[in-house]
């Protein structure tokens, strides 16, 4: 029975990044992008809520690009850490 959830999560896990990256070639737009990484992340993950931080090269500081699920959106976009 393990092993028969193991391929399903496999199966399911394969078909989400697929979509991701269906979504991702339709889109030219970065921001846009990210939305869709950080909703796909969710769905993927099974969590209520998921940010994306990119690494700014200057600094080497991680800065929130994007956020998805539950609670207010902006409570970390734009914040460095």
């Amino acid at each position: 029975m393990r092993e028969i959830t193991e391929r399903t999560r496999a199966e399911e896990a394969a078909r989400a990044l697929a979509r991701v990256s269906h979504e991702l070639a339709g889109t030219l737009d970065p921001a846009e992008a990210t939305e869709r990484v950080v909703s796909a992340v969710l769905d993927l993950s099974r969590v209520r809520r998921a940010s994306l931080f990119q690494l700014d090269p200057a600094s080497g500081a991680l800065v929130c690009v994007a956020e998805a699920g539950e609670g207010p959106h902006d409570r970390w976009l734009g914040q460095v850490i």
